[in-house]
């Protein structure tokens, strides 16, 4: 519901502010993170600027930048001039320390958010596209014997949503399997043993019956 509340205040209709409002709201605490990480980042290139300003090859911002990326995603695979203030190298130790971390969950937020928009799109096509010849042949031999013009069930409707997924139809045709030997020897039956308040209160009934 909630995705579909964005998707629909993303429409190209509704003004540049809606939009804009809707994905910082729907995204908010990913960009949160990945602000912090850019942060992070702005912070290694400054200090390590000033560091190497006084060394026998002082950083500019494209040295200081690649610097700040590797030391938050290979532990410093680019390393501070050797005759680099002794701060630096603590700077460096608590930049890593910091910035391997924040790098990886800001990565993250990164290909959740792509990642969402993905299924998102995945999933309304699994439930809205036509059911093809090929579909209908496959939940034939998943038992459902349906036919061209004949109303789908809500089993069957999420069963072909499953398929269209990815679901692994070998599993989906094992469980209908067990489903139907289960069948022939008298069914699954549902049946509900008593609540873990119940086992309390007889447990204590027969504490009490002991003492008495």
């Amino acid at each position: 519901k909630r995705r579909e509340d964005y998707e629909a205040k993303m429409s190209r209709e509704n003004p540049f502010f809606t939009r804009l409002g809707a994905f910082l709201n729907y995204f908010g605490a990913y960009l949160f993170v990945i602000l912090l990480w850019v942060l992070w980042l702005a912070a290694i290139v400054a200090w390590s600027t000033i560091a190497t300003a006084n060394t026998t090859s002082p950083w500019g911002f494209d040295a200081a930048q690649y610097f700040a990326i590797s030391l938050c995603s290979s532990a410093g695979s680019f390393s501070l001039p050797s005759d680099a203030p002794d701060w630096a190298y603590g700077m460096a130790a608590l930049s890593m320390a910091v910035g391997v971390p924040l790098m990886a969950l800001a990565i993250s937020s990164i290909v959740i958010m792509v990642w969402q928009g993905h299924r998102f799109k995945k999933v309304k096509q699994a439930a809205w596209e036509p059911v093809t010849k090929a579909e209908l042949d496959a939940l034939e031999q998943l038992g459902l014997g349906l036919s061209d013009g004949e109303l789908i069930n809500k089993g069957g409707f999420i069963l072909l949503g499953m398929l269209r997924m990815g679901q692994d139809v070998g599993i989906i045709k094992y469980l209908a399997d067990a489903y139907d030997l289960s069948e022939e020897s008298g069914g699954v039956l549902l049946h509900l043993g008593p609540s873990q308040d119940d086992e309390d209160e007889k447990s204590s009934k027969t504490k009490k019956e002991h003492w008495l």
